[in-house]
């Protein structure tokens, strides 16, 4: 599979791992009111978050800059590019764009086009 799709894979599963953490925090508001509901919800909830985290730690490490060979969706604990606006870094910021077609790595600070990876 070429990195063109791995990408989109991964930042799907970014996608799909916000919409289950959101419903994980609205099943504990639930679990307050409704065991019932609230307990079901967030077991399924749970379980799917858990899952994209799985399928974005694999692909999130084999989608990497062309330049500086660093993974475009993992950040890591070390210094980072800063674009000059401190709220635009990270790799939530990435996985926000990546359908645009271009990204900047977080790492270097190079433009990549996410449609020519290779």
């Amino acid at each position: 599979m070429d990195k063109v799709k791995l990408g989109k894979l991964n930042v799907i599963s970014i996608y799909i791992a916000w919409v289950f953490l959101a419903l994980l925090i609205t099943s504990l508001i639930l679990l307050i009111i409704s065991q019932g509901l609230g307990l079901l919800l967030f077991t399924i909830s749970l379980g799917g978050l858990l899952a994209c985290a799985i399928i974005h730690g694999i692909l999130g490490y084999l989608v990497r800059c062309p330049n500086c060979n660093k993974c475009l969706t993992v950040q890591g604990f070390g210094k980072n590019f800063h674009y000059g606006n401190r709220f635009l870094v990270g790799w939530s910021y990435v996985a926000v764009r990546w359908f645009s077609g271009s990204v900047q790595c977080i790492h270097c600070g190079v433009e990549v086009n996410t449609n020519k990876l290779k």
